[in-house]
């Protein structure tokens, strides 16, 4: 979702920041006494706004647009994001340390990886669960499943994390 956030936030500045060049060469235009429009026919825009009453369709329609752009915008900044950080125990130093999210994901992929009859795997943090989705490279996967997720937990212990995240581990077989 922040990937979203930030490309509708560019779209916005981008957009804001043309209009606000054009109003500012529409501004300079007009103290410079001119009388007509050097980018935009604002004129036109001006007459027919004057003469549209408000209960007509169109700005119904203007007006349910941007209350819903609004409500939507809204919406996205509302929504609960993962936090990107996990914090660690302090220990006895009282020193605050975090591990990046999506670090701690690579590591326990490559750990996961690591383990004799996984070709591959995708690890994923959701909340306080860690999801490995696994791919053998044997046919029998019997008790692969364990030792990745043994695997798993072992690096998790490592990290000392504040929240403890439990472990759920799914293996693939490979196709005949």
């Amino acid at each position: 979702m922040r990937a979203a956030n930030r490309i509708i936030a560019a779209l916005l500045a981008l957009l804001l920041t043309v209009a606000g060049f054009v109003a500012a060469i529409e501004i300079v235009a007009a103290a410079g006494g001119r009388d007509d429009s050097v980018l935009v026919n604002w004129h036109s825009w001006y007459d027919d706004l004057i003469a549209r009453p408000w209960d007509d369709s169109a700005v119904r329609a203007v007006g349910v647009g941007l209350v819903l752009a609004g409500l939507a915008l809204l919406l996205l900044q509302l929504l609960r994001r993962l936090p990107r950080q996990l914090r660690m125990t302090s220990g006895r130093t009282g020193l605050v340390s975090e591990v990046d999210r999506r670090s701690l994901q690579g590591s326990l992929r490559r750990t996961t990886e690591d383990v004799d009859g996984i070709a591959r795997s995708k690890v994923r943090i959701d909340g306080s669960r860690v999801v490995v989705h696994a791919k053998s490279n044997r046919r029998d996967t019997t008790g692969l499943d364990q030792i990745v997720g043994e695997r798993a937990d072992d690096r998790l212990q490592t990290m000392q994390l504040e929240q403890p995240l439990s472990v759920g581990v799914g293996v693939e077989r490979r196709e005949s």
